[in-house]
């Protein structure tokens, strides 16, 4: 009896046990499951990468590309492009993004990302590129092997001139630097470039790789159209669009007639006025009037001119930024100041600096028109070009100082000696003249005794 409840005793214990190592078991792997989903939650929430953020914000602005402004006056894309590319070193990968428009030449701009900021950097300035239906453009880009900048080249069909620039981005905006320029036939080979391989934004594939995962396009967005049944509205928008016609039929006829169409903003500043707008410091040592008045048009992007040199010995290109209009008293409409506006200029007229003058490195213009859809476009400016004409007009009469401040120097040059100093409104009396440049006329004069050169600039304001 005692051996029988011995054995049912066994047996109960015997199964005690496996339910106890059961009930371990079940709880290990409950435990187990447990401490996955925390590392798996913990993986999920992982901080995404460089390259996933950038392409994350890059892949927004496909989505959007139809309300970025690639100053085309907004016609319709034909096509648009991008490219992924490393033009700021090895560690940021920029995006390209080319539009062709219907009828004119197309333009690329340029994104970035910035890590510390963790945001998009998006600069404004749109580069030419491609071939003009009718000729006479030529943009092509590539990288360069090192990752530092873009390598430019532009060229003016007919005759052949040619610029290469390195294009970088610098703080949020694109820096050109013109590298070489001369004749197409002259220009130097580099090996240490490469193609850039450009795909339809319909195609992600490249955002993709940047990313290391899937990247979808989503439906383009539309530059939102005001639409109103206001009768007195729609009037308004019937004239703005009938004005908008009549302004490109004037910039059509501009350009037939061999001058060239800029857009851009008029700012009139002073002496470092300019310098600030420039970001340099000032070269000339109190050499210049500083009181006077520039008026100097701001191209909403830096392009690529064929001009007249300084010394008037023949034409060269360059990248342009600004041009000056007049200084001092030049007939200038002022109240286009800050305004966003079109003008044309004869580049027959537009002058390259032979010196310091202001602003640095950049052209001035003799003559230059408003483009506002009006029947006759308006003269900005019209400037008498030193020449032997005015030369003789100016020699042997009496002239009046209009500048507040006038260096008489011993020499025609701005580096002479000064001889005196002379307040506005003194009167002169002009015995020779010496013409340096088209931008630049000097006046023998004889004052109180004493006899010197001043600029002409000082007395009619219209060249320096």
């Amino acid at each position: 009896m005692l051996f029988f409840r011995s054995k049912k005793f066994v047996k109960f214990s015997l199964v005690l046990l496996i339910a106890t190592f059961s009930l371990t078991i079940v709880g290990c792997s409950a435990k187990k499951q447990t401490e996955n989903k925390a590392v798996q939650k913990k993986e999920s929430v992982k901080e995404e990468t460089v390259n996933e953020k950038s392409a994350k914000l890059y892949n927004e602005v496909l989505d959007k590309i139809t309300t970025y402004d690639f100053d085309d006056n907004g016609e319709t894309g034909r096509e648009y492009k991008y490219a992924i590319v490393k033009i700021d070193g090895n560690d940021i990968s920029q995006m390209l993004v080319y539009k062709k428009p219907e009828s004119i030449v197309g333009g690329f701009r340029v994104f970035s990302y910035d890590p510390k900021g963790d945001k998009l950097i998006e600069p404004i300035e749109v580069i030419g590129y491609g071939v003009a239906g009718a000729g006479g453009f030529r943009g092509e880009v590539r990288t360069n092997d090192d990752a530092m900048g873009l390598y430019y080249e532009e060229l003016t069909s007919g005759t052949g001139d040619s610029v290469v620039m390195n294009i970088k981005i610098k703080d949020n905006s694109l820096n050109t630097e013109t590298v070489w320029e001369g004749k197409y036939d002259n220009m130097p080979s580099n090996e240490n470039t490469k193609e850039i391989k450009w795909v339809d934004i319909s195609d992600r594939s490249e955002l993709s790789k940047l990313a290391g995962k899937t990247i979808e396009a989503k439906a383009l967005e539309s530059k939102a159209v005001s639409n109103t049944s206001d009768k007195s509205k729609d009037g308004d928008n019937s004239k703005t669009t009938s004005g908008s016609n009549k302004l490109n039929e004037q910039i059509a006829a501009e350009e037939k007639s061999g001058r060239v169409v800029l857009d851009g903003t008029i700012k009139v500043l002073t002496y470092d006025g300019v310098l600030e707008l420039q970001g340099k410091s000032d070269p000339n040592s109190g050499g210049f009037v500083t009181d006077e008045k520039y008026i100097i048009f701001v191209l909403s992007k830096p392009q690529s001119l064929n001009i007249k040199t300084g010394d008037n010995r023949g034409k060269k290109s360059g990248l342009v930024k600004m041009i000056r209009l007049s200084a001092s008293n030049g007939n200038v409409n002022y109240n286009e100041s800050g305004k966003n506006i079109k003008i044309s200029i004869d580049t027959d007229d537009t002058y390259w600096p032979s010196d310091t003058s202001l602003p640095l490195g950049e052209p001035g213009t003799s003559s230059a028109k408003i483009l506002d859809g009006s029947t006759n476009s308006q003269a900005v400016i019209k400037v008498e070009p030193a020449n032997e004409e005015l030369a003789k007009k100016v020699k042997n009469t009496n002239q009046t100082v209009k500048a507040k401040n006038t260096n008489m120097r011993e020499k025609p040059s701005k580096n002479s000696a000064i001889v005196r100093t002379l307040l506005s409104g003194t009167t002169v009396y002009v015995i020779d003249t010496y013409i340096e440049s088209p931008e630049r006329m000097w006046c023998k004069i004889n004052y109180d005794g004493a006899t010197g050169w001043i600029s002409y600039n000082t007395i009619n304001g219209s060249i320096k």
